[in-house]
């Protein structure tokens, strides 16, 4: 049939006949055509093939049936996983559709969008009333309650610090759970230092439980018990054990008085066998042990170290005797320094051994005021501050006073040369009864001053004569090295000027300067040591201020690091001549080319002596050999760990001092030195890294011996702490 005879088209939807060129039907407004997927002419909705393209129609109207199907399936998915407003929005596009051919479906989507919004709305109100009814829960601690609630609403429906809350109580409960099964059963096997330490995690979790209460109350009993006899019978460890599985709350006066005395038991037994030497103060705290314990092993111990006294000092310098090897971590061995044997200490033995020990840096300062009047000779014979003689009438004096004043403490001793000998006529120590800091001026600082020379002149004989060297301190004063190249003298003057200039950055006129340059040696290749001592020419004339205005005119001052090192140099001489030939090593190079013949380097390693002097104020680290040196100050001292202990005891500073000499004087020593111990570690680190340094920038170092002196270093376990750990167990 031709277009022409075409006079109607009848609606899709209601069957009614149209004008052939109407667009919508004029019974039910529904539209009659609609255009092709294919070619995009217009096709009558009831027409099954495209009389312009041919596509076939029906396809295209099955094609959007299975998207709207789809749509209605997601929404079903959407609606199963909470989400609503997703499910209506997929819902509203199937139900939206006006085209006849997919009535049916649109009136599907109508129903499924009023069940749905039904479902919103009940889910919400039930998640709105659980969520409520947990926060409520929450306000009252109840964590059980808490997750039922939460637990019913849909993950999805809870904002993120309510998901937050449900883990929590989730883990809570799964937590107790778990604790309740250990818990009981450490019950059924009556294994009562477990069931301690898990009724104290159940009481915390669950406070108001009281059956757990009164199974606590039960627990708690058999443990102190428990620990109350094995402390009687000596049983340290699971006494210790069931006291620390007590929860801390149900520690009671008598339980912590026993677990106290077995710490300071274990204390004790640690001190011992980390004891490097056998001295008064360990015996004692040794017979301490012994008594409190009875056991077969405390009393080997107090048998070993009485042994030990008795068997007399190590050698001539150390007045204590070895009591186990001892290797500092610098792999060199360890000794104190309490009696110089270059020294006649005869007159003095009403002084205990080891005082003298605590004067070396006062020896060094006689010894070098001796020199500068023609009696005996010293390493350094450049002073900071010599006094000017007259030019007629002068008289050499035969003795010297060395005057070493530190913050706390003012050490005096008189020496004079007797056969080529040093000798100790007289000695005086006195402690400052208050340390001055520097807010506190010079006016205090010389008062204090003033009281200890009125008590050193009350005390001794001090003869007009005599010369009088004083120090000044470490703080006042600095030292240098470096390593120049190894050229002869006349080529390296200007080398240490510059060294000087590089490593003091004041003006030359400001300073006064003391070096020491290695000695030339043709077959030393790694260069030669240069040390430099250094003080502030105004640092100079306020010390001599101070004296002066103390009633003190002294001949002579240096510092303290080249006082020590004169004294050093006396003690030591035999160790400090130049090396000879036959001490020279040699070292083979291994080559690549095999059966190249092997190239020997010559080496000389500088045997040297380190000193580690630990007064009150600071620690001083002196290292040398024959001709260099290498020295610094720690600002750390006896000071500082009599205050570690204060603040960590109710100990006054007296109390503190005398408990770290002699640790058996106090109740519970253990707790005084766990202060102690921090203290001398950190001082340790340092000092250890000083030595490092050093050999660091001189490889050609060998220590051969360290040598502690000074009050402090006789602190109990000092010289473990201060030098590493490497100390044998094996007995010597």
């Amino acid at each position: 049939m031709s277009s022409q005879a075409i006079t109607t088209v009848e609606c899709g939807a209601c069957g009614e006949a149209n004008a052939a060129d109407a667009k919508f039907c004029l019974s039910c407004g529904h539209a009659l055509y609609e255009r092709c997927g294919e070619c995009g002419k217009p096709v009558l909705l009831s027409q099954k093939y495209c009389g312009s393209c041919g596509t076939d129609l029906n396809v295209v109207i099955e094609k959007k049936r299975a998207r709207l199907d789809q749509h209605l399936r997601d929404a079903v998915e959407s609606a199963k996983q909470f989400n609503f407003e997703e499910s209506l929005s997929l819902i509203d596009v199937v139900r939206s559709q006006k085209d006849f051919r997919f009535k049916e479906l649109a009136e599907a989507a109508g129903k499924a969008y009023e069940q749905v919004e039904t479902l919103r709305d009940r889910t919400l109100e039930a998640a709105n009333q659980h969520i409520e009814a947990a926060v409520v829960a929450d306000g009252r601690g109840d964590r059980e309650a808490l997750f039922n609630h939460l637990s019913k609403v849909p993950k999805q429906l809870l904002d993120d610090s309510q998901q937050a809350l449900l883990r929590k109580s989730q883990n809570y409960l799964s937590e107790v759970k778990q604790l309740s099964s250990a818990f009981n059963e450490a019950i059924s096997s009556k294994d009562w230092v477990v069931a301690g330490a898990l009724i104290g995690q159940l009481t915390e979790l669950v406070p108001d439980n009281e059956e757990l209460k009164q199974y606590r109350k039960q627990v708690v009993d058999h443990l102190r018990s428990r620990a109350r006899r094995g402390f009687e019978k000596g049983r340290y460890e699971k006494a210790l054990d069931a006291i620390e599985s007590i929860p801390v709350e149900d520690l009671d006066d008598e339980t912590m008085r026993i677990q106290s005395s077995i710490l300071d038991v274990f204390w004790m037994r640690d001190v011992l066998a980390d004891a490097t030497y056998a001295s008064k103060p360990l015996y004692d705290l040794a017979q301490r042990l012994a008594k409190q314990t009875k056991q077969v092993v405390d009393n080997e111990c107090l048998v070993e170290l009485k042994k030990a006294i008795k068997d007399g000092h190590r050698n001539d310098r150390c007045h204590l005797r070895e009591f186990r090897p001892t290797t500092s971590a610098l792999g060199t061995r360890l000794d104190f320094l309490s009696r110089p044997t270059s020294i006649d200490c005869s007159d003095t033995q009403k002084v205990p051994i080891d005082y003298l020990g605590k004067m070396n840096l006062a020896f060094g300062l006689a010894m070098q005021g001796l020199a500068d009047n023609g009696h005996g000779d010293v390493r350094m014979s450049d002073a900071f501050y010599r006094r000017k003689k007259k030019r007629f009438g002068n008289k050499k004096s035969s003795a010297c006073w060395g005057l070493d004043i530190g913050s706390c403490l003012f050490k005096a001793v008189r020496l004079v040369v007797e056969d080529d000998r040093y000798v100790v006529t007289d000695q005086f120590s006195y402690v400052f009864s208050k340390v001055a800091g520097a807010e506190e001026g010079q006016s205090a600082r010389v008062e204090s001053l003033k009281d200890a020379v009125a008590a050193w002149r009350e005390n001794c004989e001090v003869d007009s004569q005599d010369a009088v060297w004083s120090n000044l301190p470490s703080t006042a004063s600095t030292c240098r090295s470096a390593i120049l190249p190894p050229v002869a003298d006349s080529e390296l003057q200007e080398m240490v000027d510059r060294e000087i200039q590089a490593r003091v950055p004041l003006e030359r006129s400001e300073i006064e300067v003391i070096t020491q340059l290695q000695a030339f040696r043709e077959e030393k290749l790694g260069g030669r040591s240069l040390s430099i001592a250094v003080a502030k020419k105004s640092h100079i004339e306020q010390r001599i201020s101070m004296l002066g205005a103390s009633g003190l005119e002294v001949d002579g001052m240096q510092t303290d690091a080249l006082a020590l090192l004169n004294f050093a140099s006396g003690e030591f001489g035999e160790v400090m001549q130049p090396t000879q030939p036959s001490e020279k090593k040699r070292f083979r190079k291994k080559k690549n080319v095999e059966d190249e013949p092997d190239v020997e380097s010559e080496c000389t390693k500088d045997h040297c002596i380190s000193f580690v002097d630990g007064g009150d104020s600071k620690t001083l680290v002196l290292i040398t050999h024959r001709d260099a040196f290498w020295f610094w100050t720690v600002e750390t001292g006896g000071a500082d760990l009599d205050a570690a202990i204060t603040r960590s005891t109710s100990l006054t500073s007296e109390q503190a001092k005398e408990v770290r000499h002699r640790p058996s004087a106090c109740e519970s020593p253990r707790e005084a030195f766990v202060a102690v111990s921090r203290a001398t570690e950190t001082l340790g680190g340092r000092v250890r890294q000083l030595f490092f340094d050093a050999k660091k920038q001189n490889s050609t170092l060998e220590p051969d011996e360290i040598w502690l002196m000074g009050g402090v270093v006789q602190t109990l376990g000092w010289p473990r702490q201060l030098l590493g750990e490497e100390v044998s167990n094996e007995k010597s």
